[in-house]
This record gives structure tokens, sequence and C-alpha cells, in this order.
């Protein structure tokens, strides 16, 4: 999982801070 920007939805999992 990459930390990129804040609260986004990556690959369909969503990335927190």
């Amino acid at each position: 999982m990459k930390a990129s920007g804040a609260t986004k939805a990556f690959d369909g999992v969503p990335v927190f801070q």
C-alpha cells in the first residue's frame, strides 16, 4: 500500500493518513 495523498480510494482500498 502507498501513502499517496490523504483519504483517497486506492485500488478499492481507502488510504488513511
